[in-house]
């Protein structure tokens, strides 16, 4: 079975062990509802598996990441499965580059809207959220939403900002939906 997931490689360590499978697969595009019964004679398509469990990953700092990937950010109970297994901060690498090129008469709204919801997951929760896009717009969001060191599309950038912690649980993550 193939994945979309996150490998986590750590300097002078190199392969941690950390694995993370994507839960929440994008309709369509890893995951075709209904696909099964079409396989034979398809000429080899299929769909990427389904990742079952929530992974939250402490570093050598003592800090703890939830990753999100792609569109998982715009699932705000997945955002507070993290919180409650103690994620300090969010990690969102996603792809974005198939949202448009870097002919701005074919980039659409999405290359904007993908990380806005990052932003929401940060203020809901508290906490700080790390975004990396291959395509832009990668940036880090404070536990208010602020957001800080923001790539432009389409750039090859590297940026560092602090990481905050959450200073304290939100009713959305004490109560939920």
């Amino acid at each position: 079975m193939t994945y979309n997931g996150a490998v986590l490689w750590a300097p002078g360590v190199g392969d941690t062990g950390y694995r993370y499978r994507k839960r929440r697969l994008v309709p369509g595009v890893e995951v075709v509802p209904f696909l099964a019964p079409y396989r034979q004679g398809s000429g080899g398509a299929r769909a990427f598996g389904r990742g079952r469990d929530a992974a939250v990953h402490q570093l050598a700092s003592g800090s703890r990441f939830a990753p999100l990937i792609c569109y998982e950010a715009i699932f705000a109970p997945d955002a507070r499965q993290g919180v409650a297994l103690g994620a300090d901060f969010f990690i969102n690498i996603t792809n974005d580059a198939w949202f448009g090129g870097d002919d701005g008469d074919r980039r659409t709204a999405a290359l904007r809207h993908h990380p806005a919801h990052l932003v929401i997951r940060a203020v809901e929760l508290r906490t700080s959220a790390v975004r990396a896009a291959n395509s832009g717009i990668s940036l880090f969001v404070d536990p208010v939403g602020r957001v800080h060191e923001a790539t432009p599309v389409f750039s090859r950038e590297v940026r560092v900002a602090p990481v905050y912690g959450s200073d304290g649980q939100t009713l959305y993550a004490r109560v939920g939906d």
